[in-house]
């Protein structure tokens, strides 16, 4: 059985994003129309799950008692887990006897997914899979609707009637040990062959007779409308022969024919290959919304995934800002995406094309709108209508300067006397805090949240918020990153929108009326908003979208031929669309073409579209060509026919102003053609040149091709023949290089001129011809487009040179590449310190997440060395990185300040800019060219770098919060107040939130598992540790101190944690004690602090929860802390015990006074005290006494216990054997009761000091005898 690796297409898409713009569970339900397709005609779907289709039984086994699993498919990788462990299994046997309980399918195991097995251990008893019986298995989801089900002869006391399966569900009984269907996860029900236990636990059904077949897999596409859908349907690995797949298309909440065109057909890979492609085309005027593509009929392969969902983005409102310029007219700022939400420009805003802009190139983000702080605006009458449900806005936006607050956007509404306020607005507050508000400050509630969000002021910056209505919650995302989510209640609802504002806000002034206010300076571009709330994949891809820039990019028609042409041959020309330096990729526009002769024709090159040519008159010189976006680095290859004509030719293109004009070209009759391959005779001339590495050698064919007086037949001039005597030299295309490139083109070892008539030592160069053919070998170790030249000298070697002289011509130009993009040099920003290249999570750091890095990038050639030229060429190079630890983790983009990864190259080499990455692990990196395409000769991209790691955290953040309700607090040990040195615990417990952050302040997913360095516990020492201190010590210095819990909190696992770990109820339970000290103190307040900090060895954090006191500590009038007043909380406590007296005969109660220590300094009643136990019967009591007189411990009891009332109570003394009488015999006892240590006091003061120790339990004298007199006489005198 093949078990998938980490890389296979089992595991990659477990935890794919969910479909854009809708939530988790009405995605599939909008498809379910759709996948009707699926199933046969007249099926019921009245209560089918929202994923019926999407997943299926897909084998049941059994063998003996050995072996038993049911296996659930899914068809559908980007079902996350969160969704199917909430499904269930329930297996039954004949007539329901015996049945399983609801098995979840987060007990299966899933080690190869997407196939989740129950295994043998949740299906105890054997009867409930039975294939030679009735039997039944129904697969349901969270809700209890049905997914899938399969009856085995017959057996329905699973079923449900209002639900029939999508595939085939009806099974016979068998003899076999194992029901499967085939094809896997779709196909009709079968048994094994023979009776066996032949089984695919875990693995396709597809590979029968021990076939290992590869796994198709099919990837999600967001696209926006308009635009192809290109569905990647991939193979984990390639197979031995073409592999052939079927596929359609299925409705979900995007349509066929209204947001797409439906499509279908079959799918081949060639055999040796693993990936192919499925073209959907979308419709420029689709709303938007999500359909699929499902693979089916697999030849050579089994499907492991079956659906792939194409989401079509469609903005409700498209600004691009790329108008002329803005003047204030009505709707001149132009909504693209066909709602009719044009815009009106305010103030002096305008538009510009200037660099720096957001996304540079073409295509780009080309023109951007300009407002300048004061009184500009872009105002878009009743678009704040669209604000009212779930959305999304994005933008770019460059501060200026990041001082006070600055409206993105704003959505004001009706609020209380028609006063406008802001119903909805994004802005950002001093540059460094994203701040939204949801909701008014009055005549309505309101909510306003703010995320940390670093602008740096004349960088360009993609904002965005995501606003899901239902779930009542905003994301906020910057340059991409999610910075922040905040969820609101009920009572913020804003109503009734009106207008929606572009870089102002409307506030409300009673002397001034409506005024703006937080105006934005800066610029903004493309502007966009959609009638859904989309998670950070789409916002992601909002970022990175682009258009052509159309003619306002274009500033350059660039012409090249190889300055020589021979008449009787189509001379080949190129004319290429530039726009900043670089190509105008996707330029589309009409070129005129003219010769500036009147004469001569023009055609297109093999491969281009001859319909874009219109040529009236084929001999007058003039044409013109229509770029159509499609042509490879806005290049077109011509080919002008000049048979004859004036010379020298000076060939122009002109578009839209621009006008490229050409270096002479000569027509001669005869000329010299090079080629790669030797010329035939007849034969097809082809001289274009392929592109070879720098630094490694061709062979360039040189012919002599044309008429002569005696032959005016077009071809080779054969009795061009012997030892020629040639000067050669070079035509640099790109770069120009036109006072000479750093590196020579070697001909035969030797550097030749730089341009005509240098000179370069060494003299001509002897080639020999053989019946007007030589050969030549030539090296450059340099990059760019480059020609070879050559002309006859004219001092012939052979005397039979009949056309010795200046015959000459040029070659096509050829592209020479370099042979590696090396990314090497990284190093911190800050020090220079290099990069250590971690191999795993215990190598060395390297750096923060978020934190500058730089690198360089080297172009060598095949020698290893430099190519100073590259770079100068007009093609960019682009970093890209790949994720080698943690497998599978974040990998968020690389940031580069907005100016590109990379400076100017100088000697083919360039550092980079200032980069960062926001996460925790480990990176390769390399360079490849921007546009994947090196001056037209394909993909250019370098070798992996070294491992660039490790990265890991920049602060940890500690969040103590209460566990519930408003504060961490402690239960005052005695109800309404406590002693010193009685213990108490935590009424409402601290949870503790530990979170890995990068440098902008944003959580670090990766720092988990292997990458976690906090160890496993909360402990008093260690990376996490804790501390309590007593602050009230900080005013009452005589506090003693405080015993706090020393005990460790482990963490629960920390392999799966995202950078995020929140330990609940910290130390609940736990006892805490204000130590009593020798000295009896005055009452004070409880005040601790809990300080948590973290230090892993490469990052910390801490944070202190301050004060922490007793729950009854309520805050009074102008409080703001527990001790701002004192309440007497925590009292120096003792337990009196009063001395007694009375007659032998009677019981003798004893009084039991609590007191505390008063700010006055005396000890006084504890009236509060309703809580402290007491207990005068016990036994030790009056073992220990002494007595006096007749009284002996043997005539003595005593009993009564229970808790003080109002800090008193009593017990009694009696006779031993007899509570209601006395001992009946004169004396004293002198003993002492038990009691905490808590309420112990120096009783004996052995030197007078009351100092302690304060260890004694009270003491009391009893005396029994002793009558009482009357308490009304004064004087009392018996004479007898």
């Amino acid at each position: 059985m093949r078990r998938a690796g980490a890389g296979g297409v089992r595991a990659q898409r477990a935890e794919r994003n969910m479909p854009v713009g809708l939530p988790n569970h009405r995605r599939w339900s909008n498809l379910l129309l759709g996948l009707l397709l699926l199933t046969a005609a007249g099926n019921a779907w009245a209560a089918c799950s929202v994923y019926h289709g999407f997943a299926t039984i897909n084998e049941v086994h059994r063998s003996g008692n050995a072996t038993r699993f049911i296996e659930v498919k899914l068809l559908d990788g980007s079902i996350p887990a969160a969704e199917y462990e909430q499904w269930t299994v329930r297996a039954c046997g004949e007539d329901g006897r015996p049945c399983t309980t609801d098995i979840s399918l987060a007990q299966a195991t899933s080690i190869s997914y997407p196939w989740l097995v129950i295994e043998k251990s949740l299906l105890p008893n054997r009867r409930v899979v039975d294939l030679s019986d009735p039997m039944s298995v129904i697969l349901r989801d969270a809700d209890g609707d049905t997914i899938d089900f399969l009856s085995v002869d017959g057996e329905n006391t699973n079923r449900d009637y209002s639900c029939t399966p999508a595939y085939d569900w009806r099974a016979g009984d068998t003899n076999s040990h194992t029901l499967r269907r085939t094809p896997d996860g779709t196909g009709d029900w079968g048994s094994a062959p023979g009776n066996s236990s032949n089984n695919t636990e875990g693995d396709t059904n597809d590979n029968e007779g021990g076939a290992d077949l590869p796994l198709l897999a099919l990837d999600d596409v967001i696209v926006a409308a308009g635009d192809a859908a290109l569905f990647t349907v991939t193979l984990d690995q390639s197979a031995a022969n073409d592999v052939r797949v079927g596929y359609r298309t299925v409705d979900g909440s995007a349509v066929a024919g209204t947001d797409y065109t439906a499509s279908s057909g079959t799918l081949v890979i060639p055999a040796g290959t693993t990936s192919a492609t499925v073209s959907v085309p979308t419709d420029a005027a689709s709303q938007g919304g999500d359909f699929h593509v499902v693979l089916e009929q697999p030849d050579n392969a089994s499907i492991g995934d079956h659906f792939g969902r194409g989401s079509i983005l469609a903005p409700v409102i498209y600004l691009p800002m790329d108008e002329p310029g803005w003047d204030g007219s009505a709707n001149e700022v132009t909504d693209e995406s066909g709602n009719g939400y044009d815009g009106t420009a305010g103030g002096d805003a305008t538009t510009s094309d200037l660099v720096p802009r957001a996304l540079a190139g073409n295509p780009g983000t080309c023109g951007y709108g300009v407002l300048d702080g004061n009184g500009d605006y872009v105002l878009l009458d009743d678009a704040g209508d669209e604000l009212e449900d779930s959305y999304t806005f994005a933008s770019w936006v460059r501060l200026d300067s990041v001082a006070g607050q600055q409206t993105v956007f704003s959505a004001p509404r009706s609020g209380f006397w028609g006063i406008a306020q802001a119903g909805q607005t994004l802005s950002v507050d001093n540059g460094d805090l994203l701040y939204f508000r949801y909701g008014a400050n009055f005549g309505g509630g309101s909510a306003s949240f703010r995320v940390p969000a670093p602008l740096v002021p004349g960088q360009w910056h993609h904002l965005a918020v995501s606003h899901d209505a239902a779930a009542r919650r905003v994301r906020m995302f910057v340059d991409g990153v999610e910075l922040g989510t905040r969820s609101y209640g009920p009572s913020a609802s804003p109503s009734a929108f009106g207008p929606l504002l572009l870089a102002t806000d409307i506030g409300w002034n009673w002397w001034l009326g409506y005024v703006a206010r937080n105006e934005m300076a800066g610029a903004m571009d493309e502007v966009r908003l959609y009638r859904a709330a989309y998670d950070a994949s789409v916002i992601d891809h909002l970022r990175d979208l682009r258009h052509p820039c159309g003619g306002v990019g274009l500033d350059q028609l660039l012409i090249t031929h190889d300055a020589r042409g021979v008449h009787c041959l189509n001379e080949p020309i190129t004319v290429q669309a530039r726009a900043g330096g670089a190509a105008f990729t996707g330029f589309q526009g009409t070129v005129q073409l003219n010769t500036g002769t009147g004469a001569g024709g023009w055609q297109v090159a093999p491969g281009f579209n001859a319909a874009n040519l219109a040529d009236a008159d084929p001999n007058d010189g003039l044409a013109s060509y229509q770029f159509d976006g499609s042509e490879p680095d806005a290049t077109v290859e011509l080919r002008l026919v000049y048979r004859e004509g004036a010379n020298p030719v000076q060939i122009q293109a002109s578009a839209g102003g621009i006008v490229g004009t050409a270096a002479d070209l000569v027509f001669t009759p005869s000329g010299y053609v090079f080629t790669d391959a030797p010329v035939g005779n007849p034969a097809a001339l082809d001289q274009s040149l392929a592109a070879n590495t720098a630094g490694t050698g061709r062979t360039l064919h040189i012919t002599a091709y044309g008429q002569t007086p005696t032959d005016p037949v077009c071809g080779i001039i054969e009795s061009y023949d012997g030892a020629k005597a040639l000067d050669f030299w070079a035509g640099y295309q790109q770069p120009a290089h036109a006072g000479g490139a750093p590196r020579r083109v070697l001909v035969d070892g030797r550097g030749i001129d730089h341009f005509e008539g240098e000179g370069q030592a060494g003299g001509a160069w002897s080639v020999s011809f053989s019946q007007g053919r030589a050969q030549v070998p030539v090296r450059y170790k340099d990059t760019g487009s480059v020609r070879l030249h050559a002309r006859d000298t004219g001092t012939p070697v052979d005397t039979d040179d009949v056309l010795s002289g200046d015959i000459r011509g040029g070659s096509q130009t050829w592209v020479s590449r370099p042979a590696e993009l090396l990314v090497n040099a990284i190093r911190r920003a800050v020090d220079g310190v290099a990069n250590p290249a971690a191999a795993d999570a215990d190598g060395p750091a390297f750096i923060a997440a978020g934190e500058d890095f730089l690198l360089r990038v080297e172009a060598r050639d095949a020698d290893g060395d430099l190519t100073p030229s590259f770079g100068q060429e007009g093609e960019a190079v682009d970093l890209e990185h790949s994720l080698l630890a943690p497998a599978g983790g974040q990998n968020p983009a690389l940031q580069d300040g907005g100016s590109g990864p990379l400076q100017a190259f100088s000697g083919g080499q360039a550092d980079s800019h200032s980069l960062s990455w926001g996460e925790v692990g480990i990176l390769q990196m390399r360079a490849l060219i921007a546009d994947g395409d090196y001056l037209g000769s394909g993909s250019l991209q370098g070798a992996w770098s070294e491992p660039v790691g490790r990265f890991h955290p920049a602060s940890f953040q500690v969040q103590i919060e209460p566990e519930s309700g408003s504060r961490v607090d402690f239960a005052a040990p005695a109800g309404s107040f406590g002693y010193l040195g009685q213990g108490f615990v935590f009424d409402t417990p601290p949870r503790v939130t530990l979170r890995a952050l990068n440098a902008d302040g944003a959580r670090t997913r990766n720092y988990e598992a292997a990458f976690w360095k906090l160890g496993d516990e909360l402990a008093l020492g260690g990376p996490a540790r804790y501390s309590y201190a007593d602050n009230a010590v900080l005013t009452n210095p005589s506090v003693p101190g405080l015993d706090s819990p020393g005990a460790a909190v482990a963490f629960p696992d920390t392999s799966a944690v995202a950078g995020e770990l929140v330990l609940s109820g910290v130390h609940a339970g736990a006892a805490f004690a204000y130590q009593r000290g020798n000295m009896p103190l005055a009452p004070f307040d409880p005040d601790v602090s809990l300080t948590v900090a973290l230090d892993d060895g490469d990052a910390q954090g801490q944070a202190t929860l301050t004060p922490i006191g007793f729950s009854i500590d309520a805050l009074g009038a102008g409080e703001t802390g527990y001790n701002d007043q004192v309440d007497e909380l925590l009292r120096w406590g003792r337990l009196r015990v009063a001395n007694s007296y009375g007659p032998e005969t009677r019981p003798q109660p004893v009084p039991l006074i609590a007191e505390y220590w008063s700010s006055q300094g005396v000890f006084v009643p504890n009236t509060l005290d309703s809580s402290t136990p007491y207990d005068g019967g016990q036994p030790g009591m009056l073992a220990g006494a002494t007595y006096l007189g007749g009284l002996s411990a043997a005539q003595l009891g005593s009993s009564g216990s229970g808790v003080l009332s109002s800090g008193a109570a009593q017990f009694s003394l009696h006779d031993d054997t007899d509570s209601s009488a006395g001992p009946g015999v004169p004396g004293t006892v002198v003993y002492r009761l038990p009691v905490p240590d808590y309420l112990r006091y120096d009783w004996d003061d052995v030197d007078g000091a009351g100092d302690g120790p304060q260890d004694d339990d009270p003491p009391a004298r009893a005396t029994f005898g002793v009558y009482g007199g009357q308490e009304d006489l004064l004087y009392l005198r018996e004479i007898y």
